[in-house]
């Protein structure tokens, strides 16, 4: 099980933009020169169409997220993302273009916990779109 070496702690909606962009350059800094690890743990896999509609969810998403397997497949990329993160239509049309992407995503938990994660996303020769993460920090 992935464990990573120091969680930080997020208060999201009390930053300014600049503090938040702030905050993930430092991250990025903290992470050295090659942030993106080629290595991004299979226990945290999604699988979403170019619709952004979840297909697949392993169960260590599913506890991450606070949701039953069932509950996730219900759901979209957007669903599961906070709201101040990136274009999500741009980031599946990346994918689309590009056949692979990695960088750092705010997830958010049910109980709208917003959970930071490296991931690797690659398309798939289904045309679907296989997100590999790892937490790496979590905060309000």
């Amino acid at each position: 099980m992935f464990r990573p070496p120091r969680l930080l702690q997020i208060k999201h909606d009390e930053l300014t933009p600049e503090a938040r962009k702030g905050l993930a350059e430092e991250l990025i800094r903290s992470l050295g020169e090659e942030p993106y690890l080629h290595d991004v743990s299979e226990e945290y896999r999604l699988v979403f169409d170019l619709e952004g509609r979840c297909l697949e969810a392993s169960d260590a998403v599913c506890r991450l997220l606070g949701y039953r397997n069932s509950e996730i497949l219900e759901r979209t990329l957007r669903d599961l993302t906070a709201p101040s993160t990136t274009n999500i239509p741009k980031h599946i049309g990346a994918v689309f273009q590009c056949d692979y992407m990695q960088g750092i995503w705010l997830l958010v938990h049910r109980h709208r916990t917003r959970i930071l994660v490296r991931y690797e996303s690659q398309l798939l020769p289904e045309l679907l779109i296989e997100m590999r993460m790892d937490p790496i920090g979590a905060g309000h």
